[in-house]
């Protein structure tokens, strides 16, 4: 994966062209792990012999495409990295009925059992076998796994729209997102224990994880994945230099039909009830303004050739963000600690921590000989105006839960598009080139920033512009060896 930051639009286009011409021109051998599924099975005869040189042909219904192969000398066939989609998967031989399957949905990196048993007859006659496809239960695989289908993606409820927070649907996962253990990573989850760098996170079979965090910046939207796997342990040698899980994304692909849609969500704090921890400063609610919308439309270029996948979502911002804090009373601003007293005391560290801190001048009749209280001439420069920009309580000191009431302006901009285009050149030979884009804006305020203070704290605005292109393809030689 490419990822390019503060491209240009010119720098981004010249490497998708280049990337297409790679994929015409060249190919290299997998070293990765390719999201595609396995169709396989057995056919046999009535009285349970193999039968040896039956064709095998698996359509999908939603592309047209189609792959045909034929059974070996013990009545097996195999056809891997089948596109994913609905098939339908037909057995012919001579001297026996034709026999189909299906539809069924081939799901990412599984391996699907059609089995035949052919009936003596005449070709022209089909015989419909029923059942097949109908169970996720892979027989064929050790590890330990679990789907997440399009339709789980579309139809659990989502806060903001991730599906990551689909992962904890999966046995031994657990989310992190609020643990204080000090993790660098934004995939917050963890694996039968690890920590979250210890997953691995693909997309279209190539890592999305970056090196050094494992960070997953380009990240697709939730509308354009066709269906993802999480596997937590007992995975094949392919995924060997993972430590934690792996989660393999397949993103939806165009198909013989025009489809699309479009969605707008809206949180508004008109439509929340109150916080029970209500302001103590100002019990209005706080204000909040959260949109989030976008779109995707997909369809033929060719039909049956030719396919493409488009989608963009937005996300909208505006909210105040509202805690308790303890910042310093009115008098320690001035060094004034004699409220600390008898319990504690500040030392004069120039006297190597043998005389309290003592500004006679500054003496009350609460505390006659001024102790623990700092002379001006004392003060640092640079922590006087530190402690000017800090904000000055706006609640009693011994409030239980702080002396200021945060109230920190937040405003988050998003925009994410993908593109992807899929061309089948025959049923050997087919490639895809996918294109994400995601741009973020962030502006937060510093929640203990004065207003009226040298720093009032207007906000910095931290940006991040993520481009990534991906090209990929499958091609079997004529000893039926895959290339990807």
């Amino acid at each position: 994966m490419l990822d390019i930051r503060e491209a240009r639009i010119g720098s981004w286009a010249r490497s998708m062209g280049v990337g297409v011409l790679c994929i015409i021109f060249l190919a290299a051998r997998a070293a990765g792990q390719f999201t595609a599924g396995t169709i396989l099975g057995t056919v046999s005869d009535p009285s349970r012999a193999v039968v040896a040189g039956a064709t095998i042909t698996a359509t999908n219904l939603d592309t047209g495409f189609a792959r045909a192969v034929k059974t070996d000398d013990v009545g097996s066939y195999t056809m891997t990295n089948m596109p994913l989609g609905k098939y339908r998967v037909r057995a012919e031989a001579p001297g026996f009925k034709a026999a189909e399957s299906g539809p069924f949905e081939l799901v990412v990196d599984q391996k699907l059992r059609s089995d035949f048993l052919l009936e003596v007859g005449s070709a022209s006659e089909v015989v419909e076998v029923k059942g097949v496809g109908s169970t996720m239960l892979q027989a064929e695989q050790a590890d330990i796994n679990q789907i997440v289908q399009e339709r789980e993606i579309r139809q659990l409820p989502l806060n903001g729209r991730d599906f990551f927070s689909l992962l904890i649907i999966s046995n031994g996962i657990q989310d992190t997102s609020n643990d204080q253990g000090g993790a660098t990573t934004n995939v917050t989850f963890s694996v039968n224990g690890m920590r979250p760098e210890a997953n691995s996170v693909t997309l279209d079979g190539i890592e999305m994880s970056s090196i050094r965090e494992s960070d997953v910046d380009l990240r697709p939207n939730l509308d354009a994945i066709a269906e993802f796997k999480v596997l937590t342990s007992a995975y094949s040698a392919e995924y060997g230099h993972t430590a934690g899980g792996v989660i393999s994304i397949q993103s939806k692909s165009g198909t013989n039909a025009f489809h699309g849609g479009w969605y707008h969500f809206l949180r508004n704090d008109a439509l929340n009830a109150a916080n029970f921890f209500r302001n103590p400063v100002d019990p209005e609610k706080a204000p909040l303004k959260q949109n989030q919308f976008g779109g995707t439309l997909g369809g033929p270029i060719k039909k049956n050739k030719t396919f493409f996948f488009a989608d963009y979502q937005g996300y909208r911002l505006s909210k105040i963000n509202e805690a308790f804090a303890k910042v310093p009373e009115v008098p320690f601003r001035s060094g004034d600690f004699s409220s600390l007293l008898p319990n504690l005391k500040i030392w004069d560290p120039d006297t190597g921590g043998t005389q309290v801190f003592q500004d006679p001048s500054r003496a009350s009749p609460g505390n006659p000989t001024g102790l623990n209280i700092i002379p001006s001439s004392r003060w640092n420069s640079f922590g006087r105006a530190l402690l000017d920009a800090t904000a000055l309580p706006n609640l009693p000191n011994d409030y239980p839960l702080g002396n200021y009431f945060i109230r920190q302006p937040h405003r988050l901009t998003q925009n994410e598009a993908g593109l992807r285009v899929d061309h089948t050149f025959s049923e050997k030979t087919s490639v895809f080139v996918r294109y994400r884009w995601n741009d973020g804006r962030t502006n937060t305020a510093d929640p203990l920033a004065r207003p009226d203070g040298p720093m009032p704290g207007i906000g910095l605005e931290v940006g991040n512009d993520d481009r990534g292109i991906v090209q990929g393809g499958t091609h079997r030689d004529r000893n039926n060896n895959m290339v990807v």
